[in-house]
């Protein structure tokens, strides 16, 4: 197999491989159960990211799944580099105010606070279906420039460089008249 065959299976696999984890974890999400979670817990914290003190919001909320109730520690995804910024941010997540969290069913600790702002359902898929796409088309280059043409007489594909069809053993002729495959 030619390397540039093997460049379009890659693709091909990656592209239908990224489709298809986005279909499961589209069927994945749509089966988490929604609850509403009360914020009891709020505080900016500093870190420092590259040399850079930068501000993020930790929270604790509190929601009911199964009956039982649980507290559990959340970092609000987005940071930002000046405190004001932040707090700004942190203020949608108030001690006291709720907000709506979507639970695994077959675990209640794993859960997203914003489904639309969390990258768990589309970075790995939309990696693999865009790597799918661009090794695509660097294998369409390849077997555009793999130089195939057709004899006139049988139409077989043969190599430019062959002097001879391997069909049916006609002499080639070297001319621009050729048909490209």
């Amino acid at each position: 197999m030619r390397p540039a065959h093997k460049l379009a299976v890659t693709a091909a696999l990656l592209f239908v491989s990224g489709l298809a984890l986005m279909f499961w974890d589209c069927r994945t999400i749509q089966r988490w159960q929604s609850a509403v979670a009360r914020v009891t817990y709020s505080e900016l914290i500093p870190f420092t990211a590259g040399g850079k003190t930068r501000y993020r919001g930790e929270l604790e909320l509190r929601y009911v799944a199964r009956d039982t109730v649980f507290r559990v520690p959340y970092s609000v995804p987005a940071s930002s580099k000046s405190m004001d910024a932040a707090k700004e941010d942190l203020m949608r997540y108030r001690i006291g105010s709720t907000t709506t969290v979507f639970l695994n069913p077959d675990n209640p600790l794993d859960f997203l606070v914003e489904s639309r702002s969390s990258p768990r359902f589309f970075f790995l898929p939309a990696g693999m279906i865009g790597a799918g796409v661009i090794l695509g088309s660097i294998s369409v280059l390849l077997f555009s420039s793999m130089q195939r043409w057709l004899c006139p007489d049988c139409a077989t594909s043969v190599a430019l460089h062959h002097k001879f069809c391997f069909a049916c053993g006609r002499k080639l002729p070297r001319a621009k008249k050729w048909v490209s495959s």
